[in-house]
């Protein structure tokens, strides 16, 4: 059972508005806060609760700078194991790849056909690794598009050259024939050809050599299944494949089994730590925080999530500003303390990892930014103070309410009288005349 209070005769008797601003909390106030991550010491001015009274926090305000974006570090990012006949100079001594690659760029998508023709671009740079880049390289032959009787093909400028221009405009659509897909889904499916470098005669299709090709999307690496519409590896498997991945001699065909998202996490949440409440949250909303990311450890668990609230206007378009307003006090917290001296506010997405950031990054300040042209593994931007300098901040009003949740009922007693003086407590009056003795 929740150890919630139970309110038997709810009454505020304080209440007071918490006013809270981090973009330049880390030169004024606790050292350790950041811009997503704030530490109050309340100091002289803890909050005090006494018998049958409870502290409730109520989100009642929030805005932050909009800098985030819809794929990043932690939903772009894919595994692939491959065998191949032709050894890549940059390959392993034994050949079998499983490397971590980046699957998507890490930006803001209009449509679905854009995130489309970014993944056609990056897994031909997968595919070109795969296959002596000296003598081959894949060119993209056919591409999710918007109507589903098209595909992109290369223009004739591309097709005449090396299959290497990557730029959306020369891809142009060609009326083909399809297979049937629900109407109003997009499904993925980009086909790429191994063809010969050369430029006179036109490239040729040749065999690529890649017997296997395994795509695996997992969530520990990030939640890029959801987007491509593939499955996600929850376990460690040789075999399985996220996505459809059909070989030929010279063909590789990608299709996804669901449809596809331009991003997939629309919330973010306030957590407020360094407390003890009672709230609950399902343990999957902590998976990014739980060793291995394993998220079957229990189903409901201990939830220090103060509010939750959408990156894109709910609804109402996207802005350079997330706002929240509560209007019923949807969010809030009965604290099972009775006197709150600190306070730590942060803001994590829905498996409580911050916000853009690999859950293996313990000292990464940046969530969206700039990115180092040298491709590392994990990739790294090149500005690293988004939370301390940038404009990775907040500002929240939070109601502190004291409450009266019961009236204590104490255990009455007979108060006991103060013990007579001496001279009465024996119950016998002594004699007083001995203090003047008779004469005999």
């Amino acid at each position: 059972m929740s150890s919630a209070p139970r309110f038997e005769n709810q009454q505020v008797v304080n209440s007071f508005n918490l006013f809270i601003d981090s973009e330049r909390c880390v030169i004024q106030g606790d050292k350790q806060s950041k811009g997503d991550d704030v530490h109050i010491q309340f100091e002289c001015n803890s909050v005090e609760a006494q018998d049958g009274e409870v502290i409730k926090l109520t989100l009642t305000e929030l805005t932050m700078p909009n800098t985030l974006t819809m794929v990043d570090l932690n939903n772009s990012r894919g595994l692939i194991k491959a065998t191949s006949t032709f050894k890549p100079v940059t390959a392993p001594a034994v050949f079998g790849l499983n490397q971590q690659y980046d699957m998507l760029d890490r930006q803001n998508y209009d449509t679905i056909y854009d995130v489309a023709l970014s993944f056609a671009l990056n897994m031909k740079r997968i595919l070109d690794g795969l296959v002596d880049s000296t003598l081959y390289a894949f060119t993209i032959i056919q591409m999710t598009s918007p109507s589903f009787d098209t595909q992109y093909v290369p223009s004739s400028a591309v097709a005449a050259g090396t299959g290497a221009t990557l730029s959306n405009p020369a891809y142009l659509p060609k009326n083909v024939g399809r297979s049937p897909i629900p109407s109003g889904s997009t499904f993925l499916r980009q086909k790429f050809e191994c063809r010969t470098i050369t430029t006179t005669p036109p490239p040729a299709a040749a065999a690529h050599g890649i017997s296997s090709l395994k795509i695996q999307l997992k969530p520990e690496i990030g939640d890029i299944y959801s987007i491509l519409g593939g499955n996600r590896l929850d376990t460690e498997s040789d075999t399985f494949t996220s996505l459809q991945v059909d070989i030929t001699t010279n063909q590789i065909e990608i299709i996804g089994w669901y449809p596809m998202m331009r991003y997939t996490d629309p919330n973010i949440y306030l957590r407020a730590s360094s407390t003890g409440q009672n709230g609950l949250e399902m343990s999957v909303l902590q998976a990014g925080v739980l060793a291995g990311g394993n998220a079957n450890i229990a189903d409901i668990v201990t939830s220090d999530i103060l509010g939750k609230f959408n990156r894109y206007g709910n609804g109402q378009g996207s802005s350079e500003y997330i706002h929240y307003i509560s209007s019923n006090d949807e969010f809030f917290l009965n604290l099972q303390q009775r006197k709150l001296t600190s306070l730590r506010l942060f803001l994590t997405d829905s498996k409580g990892r911050k916000i853009g950031r690999l859950t293996s990054d313990t000292t990464g300040g940046t969530a969206a930014g700039r990115e180092t042209a040298v491709a590392t593994d994990p990739p790294t931007f090149a500005g690293k103070l988004q939370n301390e300098l940038g404009n990775l901040y907040f500002s929240a009003v939070i109601r502190v309410d004291v409450v009266k949740a019961n009236c204590p009922v104490k255990l009455d007693t007979v108060v006991f009288p103060p013990p007579a003086n001496a001279s009465k407590a024996a119950g016998v009056l002594p004699y007083t005349g001995f203090t003047n003795r008779p004469n005999y």
